[in-house]
């Protein structure tokens, strides 16, 4: 059976290097997704309500960083990442990164809301 995918540079793939793939790609476009979804949910919110989820992501961030510096590369940190940091928090942290990036792209500004 003839693989339909390999160039002829690239020996040829096997079914669980091709579910693996399409794997990868589906949880990139669930990220996306939800990176999409968090940043509407941070534009969506009153200027107040931003400012308080803005100064509270700072201070999770700035704890987490400080944690991170306790622990030893590699393994700790991940079992930290993934495991001790609540969903909420991780939230917070994504819509920060967020609305940081947002505001460095637009020279330090924030999006006009309508």
């Amino acid at each position: 059976q003839k693989d339909t995918n390999n160039t002829g540079n690239e020996p040829p793939k096997s079914e669980s290097m091709i579910h693996q793939e399409s794997s990868s790609s589906a949880n990139v476009q669930k990220a996306n997704v939800l990176e999409q979804t968090l940043l509407a949910k941070v534009l969506q919110m009153e200027e107040d309500e931003r400012e308080d989820m803005l100064q509270t992501a700072r201070t999770a961030q700035a704890n987490m960083m400080a944690d991170l510096q306790n622990l030893a590369p590699g393994e700790e940190r991940v079992r930290y990442m993934t495991q001790s940091i609540s969903q909420e928090t991780q939230e917070l942290l994504v819509m920060y990164k967020l609305w940081t990036s947002l505001l460095q792209k637009n020279n330090g500004r924030p999006p006009q809301m309508r």
